[in-house]
């Protein structure tokens, strides 16, 4: 007994010393892992602000390369690209080839690397219409206030119907504002509208606001004036293009790989009591999930409606009325197209292939599988020796279907082709829509 009394005696002030001195050492340990564990989930949940003024501080006291390079990976999302790239560098060897560092350096420099895209769109329909579109447009990133862009459209209509053909130019200058930490991305677009048959030139302007309400969930608002160029009176009605005052909002949802939904309102104005307004509704469900092919199968709804019925007797360039036959006038909409009263159910499934990082491809197919709208008929009247005409309203039962596809190929880091086709069969018209571009990061 005496002699394990003096072992423990020999022995226990050592034990007591070594914790003593491993203790700092255990404890400095703990307290990186638990400040990194936090950092990266509060950074997880998109509560980047929060993430990295832990870190900030936690560097100023005990920087390592883990802490100092995930401050730079939440800097970069955070749209602070240079605070991301003085944290790197102070990161022993940061410049070696194939680091992490080195891939997230490379990272920030693609993304503020100017991207300039050109395509060509080509659209028939059978008012009957066609359009040539020729596209051009860039951007860069400075920061997270100054992100500027430029486009450019040359827009190209050609129809047997009035003057043939008519030509625009479109261009706007555009910034983009984001405030990753608030989650709200700000964009502004202005520009001008010049129509090739007419002297007049117009304004158009465009503001949205996006804001990340939650972790899934999206508001979107926003509100412009744009031209509205779809139908034969619009395109060539009078010496001024036909200008669309809209506002938008809609509440977005998406959970990444599961499911997906949007509800969406939109008014369109061309004037005093010239309103035309859509509500609409879709969800999408994942029925099938693999690392290169994915279906998703949903419903979507649309409800749209006009304050007054544009429909109105067809008329030449001149507007010269074509004469009815059998007391009934063939009718045009005379600017916009204005439903009354529509309402569209349809079901919904896409698909997406994927190539490996280079090819992928996407289809959706809507059909509407219960249609109806107030379909509007004129008919030929005579009031007090003058003929003119009265619009009669009936229930109009139809199928709409639209079919979409697109392929996007990437040649090479900097290089990226794209193609879609759109296929439109609705009670107004038929169409048919292909874009061609390609996408440059230089």
């Amino acid at each position: 007994m005496k002699t394990i009394f003096f072992i423990c005696r020999q022995i226990l002030p050592t034990f007591v010393l070594l914790l003593t001195l491993a203790a700092p050492v255990y404890t400095q340990g703990v307290t990186n892992r638990d400040t990194l564990s936090l950092a990266k989930e509060i950074a997880y949940i998109g509560e980047f602000g929060k993430a990295a003024k832990l870190l900030a501080d936690f560097n100023s006291r005990n920087a390592t390369p883990e802490s100092l390079e995930f401050l730079a990976w939440v800097e970069h999302w955070r749209g602070r690209e240079q605070s991301a790239i003085k944290n790197l560098k102070l990161i022993p060897g940061w410049d070696s080839g194939n680091s992490s560092v080195r891939i997230l350096l490379d990272e920030i420099k693609a993304f503020r690397s100017p991207i300039i895209e050109s395509s060509y769109e080509f659209n028939s329909d059978d008012q009957p219409m066609s359009l040539s579109n020729y596209h051009i447009k860039g951007n860069i990133y400075r920061s997270w206030l100054f992100s500027p862009g430029a486009s450019l459209r040359y827009l190209s209509y050609n129809s047997s119907y009035g003057n043939g053909t008519s030509d625009y130019l479109w261009y706007e200058a555009s910034n983009r504002i984001g405030l990753n930490s608030a989650k709200i991305i700000f964009e502004l677009k202005a520009g001008g509208l010049t129509s090739y048959f007419g002297d007049k030139r117009e304004f158009t302007w465009r503001v949205m606001v996006s804001k990340q309400l939650f972790k899934k969930i999206t508001l979107e608002l926003s509100a412009g004036r744009t031209p509205y160029l779809y139908t034969l009176k619009s395109v060539y009605h009078s010496e001024e293009p036909l200008m669309n005052n809209f506002v938008t909002g809609a509440l977005k949802f998406n959970s990444k790989d599961n499911y997906r939904a949007e509800l969406s309102y939109i008014s369109n104005n061309f004037g005093k009591d010239e309103r035309v307004y859509t509500t609409y509704f879709w969800l999408l469900a994942p029925i099938l999930k693999s690392d290169y092919l994915r279906l998703d199968a949903g419903y979507s709804f649309n409800f749209s409606n006009s304050t007054s019925s544009t429909f109105k007797p067809a008329s030449d360039i001149n507007e010269n009325i074509t004469p009815s036959v059998g007391l009934q006038f063939k009718g045009m909409y005379d600017p916009y197209f204005s439903p009354i009263n529509q309402y569209i159910n349809s079901a919904v499934i896409s698909a997406t292939i994927k190539g490996g990082k280079l090819l992928s491809i996407s289809t959706k197919l809507v059909y509407g599988f219960v249609a109806w709208s107030d379909n509007p008929t004129l008919w030929e009247q005579s009031v007090n020796s003058i003929s003119t005409y009265q619009t009669y309203f009936s229930k109009l039962k139809f199928s709409p279907v639209e079919f979409e596809a697109k392929a996007d190929l990437k040649l090479s880091d900097k290089i990226t082709l794209s193609a879609f086709y759109i296929y439109n069969n609705l009670a107004f018209y038929k169409l048919n829509k292909a874009n061609f571009s390609i996408k440059y990061v230089l």
